[in-house]
């Protein structure tokens, strides 16, 4: 058996537009090509610990629709626990809008959805079962305050931590003496 790594943060469904240029404000392009796919900085990191054979836990919200539910078959097919996942039916699973233009620039639109009702209740209720991880990852798609309390209450715990720091914004002086 592997490590356990948890991960406490997002998942996000990105849905990607290609066109051979952006449009500017108020005008319509045609684009080439769309697709979508899973994504989510905490959730990418949850499955690349589970491909390299770590036991892995997240601890997220999703919405209660199919970008949710296509979420939760997916962490079954890689045979993640979803026990500690929260199906938040007042919002939206997060998504991002995508365009992207022939020379690889691009415009990006999130609505963060359920990553931005992830909160300290959720980590609270969930520290029963990551306090035995050998580290909990973080990013920054969830509000600041939820990733600071769980980095905090970890660091008490003694349970190593893992910041992914993007999308970067200003963070706290006293947080960084608790980031392993």
């Amino acid at each position: 058996m592997g490590k356990t790594v948890t991960v406490i943060g997002s998942y996000s469904v990105g849905m990607f537009f290609k066109g051979y240029v952006l449009p500017n404000p108020g005008e319509t392009v045609n684009g080439y090509e769309f697709f979508e796919g899973p994504g989510g900085k905490g959730s990418n990191q949850l499955i690349a610990a589970t491909v390299m054979g770590a036991d892995t836990r997240f601890v997220a919200r999703i919405g209660n629709d199919r970008y949710g539910a296509d979420a939760l078959k997916m962490y079954e097919k890689y045979g993640v626990s979803t026990d500690l996942i929260k199906i938040d039916g007042s919002v939206s699973t997060s998504v991002g809008a995508i365009l992207i233009d022939s020379e690889g620039r691009n415009l990006i639109n999130i609505v963060s959805g359920a990553n931005g009702n992830l909160s300290p209740q959720d980590i609270d209720e969930s520290t029963p079962f990551i306090a035995d991880s050998d580290i909990v990852g973080f990013q920054l798609e969830n509000r600041l305050e939820t990733v600071a309390y769980g980095i905090q209450k970890l660091a008490k715990l003694g349970v190593k931590t893992l910041l992914d720091p993007a999308p970067a914004v200003p963070l706290p002086e006293e947080l960084y003496r608790d980031i392993t």
